[in-house]
């Protein structure tokens, strides 16, 4: 068996690559702080959501705080490219316009910001500077 087929897998099949813990747990919190907002998101429910051990989870994310940051910082980023892609071409004020819309969309449609934005909107302000780009 080489390392492109999973065990019982036919010759020439390629298995899925499970993401890494990482990620598992980013969008673990993400699903915990859609359903439960962030005063129910605890690290516990977070490690089983992501099928990982809570010491697997700590290792990677010391702290609450660090890891809703880096899920306010993905969401900020996939909004950040989403605008870039929509605003070519615009005026100032057509991109004004536009930045609006697209974060009120991106508000009602994502239960993890829109819960964080309502609880917390401070995690948005803390962010570095730098953060919402690339």
């Amino acid at each position: 068996m080489t390392a492109s087929h999973g065990v019982g897998a036919p010759p020439g099949a390629a298995t899925a690559k499970r993401p890494s813990p990482s990620r598992r747990i980013v969008d673990a919190a993400r699903e915990v702080i859609a359903v439960h907002g962030i005063p129910g998101t605890s690290m516990d429910l977070i490690a089983k959501q992501a099928h990982v051990s809570r010491s697997t989870l700590y290792r990677i994310f010391p702290n609450r705080d660090q890891l809703i940051a880096r899920v306010v910082t993905i969401e900020i980023r996939t909004l950040r490219r989403r605008l870039d892609k929509a605003i070519v071409g615009f005026t100032p004020q057509q991109t004004l316009v536009e930045v609006f819309v697209l974060g009120v969309e991106q508000a009602g449609a994502n239960l993890a910001v829109s819960n964080v934005l309502a609880a917390e909107p401070e995690y948005f302000l803390r962010m570095p500077p730098g953060s919402g780009t690339s």
